[in-house]
């Protein structure tokens, strides 16, 4: 059956896209412009916001695609091994991006040559890892259309280097990239229950799977009690996700539907169903810096982007700091750029001068991407205090079909 207008309305207020008035948000008002779904647009204009623009842009090409990880039938196991080296966060997602990281390499440091064998080695598709590169680079001119980032063609070489840099100036921190992977792919959340030997899966009443496609098939417990996915599908009775990353409660709370905040329990309640404790005042921070972060988005349709990678207000490890040097090229290298590191909360230089917007909103980024980083280093079970050990990685998955957040598959579903 087709959905209601109602539901459809309802749908777009979970995502954020219309207020409680059927309004467009900001984040609505840009979703609109972009010719993408939109659990992919949401990645691409939080990617850009939070200075994490190419990764993020590969990783939204991922999902528009097949998944690069090949699964000849013959030699699957010996695959399954091979690639498990590329899952280092317990995440499908950064997992590709992983892998399309060291394939780039291979090619800048020894020539196609090199990049072939590697992918070969690897049981990758250089059709697929390559056609991300350039879905991203489309990706890329779309969000400078809106303002989002640095028309770079327009940029000399110097100032071009400056603004990659600033746009990419938290592209190395994966607690960040996870957050990012939330704002995208809410409403799509799994609840992870600790069991005797893996964790049991739910969203609200329903019990989910991981496909054996999945890296964290057969995890025997995640980093967090909660995951994100990109497709759900039913088969043979039962439900399964082919791809899925782990999320703390902040991420949720910070880019999720709007919180109910139930003061008197101490908790929250996100999406009607996702439950977290947390103090009142916590609770009363989080949602003001949730409207701030709403202003940003605002502010950047109209976003000068020659202006700033001259000035390099933004850059910075933590979203603060001055933007220089070479922030990298296409494809997917890590990211090396040699910016000031901006001060953080409770730190040497904090708070940093806020005297204009752009200066306020600097410190903004700033303060989002540390607190980031310490919920995501110590959030455990469903967003309570406590500092679990970081999870193995799973032993009985393996990439293949969907795996990675691709559509589609190299070699079959596993």
């Amino acid at each position: 059956s087709f959905p209601t207008r109602r539901s459809s309305d309802l749908s777009l207020q979970r995502t954020g896209a219309l207020d409680a008035d059927e309004a467009l948000t900001p984040l609505g008002r840009h979703l609109a412009a972009l010719p993408t779904e939109i659990s992919v647009g949401r990645l691409l204009v939080h990617g850009a916001m939070l200075r994490c623009a190419q990764p993020v842009l590969l990783i939204a090409a991922a999902l528009s695609d097949r998944s690069p990880f090949l699964q000849p039938l013959a030699r699957r196991e010996e695959a399954r091994l091979v690639q498990a080296a590329f899952n280092k966060e317990q995440s499908d997602h950064l997992a590709v991006l992983e892998a399309h990281r060291q394939w780039s390499d291979a090619r800048r440091q020894g020539g196609n040559g090199e990049a072939r064998r590697f992918a070969e080695r690897h049981f990758l598709s250089e059709r697929t890892l390559q056609g991300m590169s350039d879905m991203a680079d489309q990706f890329w001119g779309q969000l400078a259309g809106l303002g989002l980032l640095p028309k770079l063609d327009r940029l000399r070489p110097e100032k071009r280097d400056a603004a990659r840099a600033i746009a990419n100036a938290n592209a190395n921190n994966q607690q960040l990239l996870k957050a990012v992977l939330c704002a995208g792919l809410f409403p799509n959340v799994l609840k992870a229950t600790p069991g005797k030997s893996q964790p049991s899966l739910s969203q609200q009443k329903q019990q989910v799977q991981i496909h054996p496609s999945s890296f964290n098939k057969g995890a025997p417990r995640f980093e967090t009690g909660w995951l994100v996915y990109h497709e759900k599908v039913a088969a043979n009775g039962k439900v399964s996700v082919h791809d899925c990353s782990p999320v703390s409660a902040l991420d949720l709370f910070l880019f999720g539907a709007e919180p109910q905040v139930l003061h008197a329990q101490h908790r929250i309640l996100i999406d009607g169903w996702i439950e977290s404790r947390v103090s009142p005042r916590t609770a009363v921070l989080v949602k003001a810096l949730r409207l701030q972060l709403s202003e940003l988005l605002r502010d950047r349709i109209d976003a000068d982007w020659d202006s700033e990678a001259g000035a390099g207000d933004n850059g910075g490890d933590n979203g603060g700091g001055r933007g220089g040097g070479k922030g990298g090229g296409k494809g997917g290298a890590r990211l090396e750029v040699p910016v000031a590191r901006a001060p953080v909360p409770g730190g040497k230089g904090w708070p940093p001068p806020m005297e204009t917007r752009a200066q306020a909103q600097a410190a903004l980024l700033s303060a989002l991407v540390w607190l980031i980083g310490r919920a995501g280093g110590s959030g455990g079970g469903d967003g309570d205090e406590g500092a679990p050990a970081k999870a193995p990685p799973a032993k009985g998955g393996g990439p293949g079909g969907k795996g990675g957040g691709g559509k589609g598959g190299g070699g079959g579903k596993g």
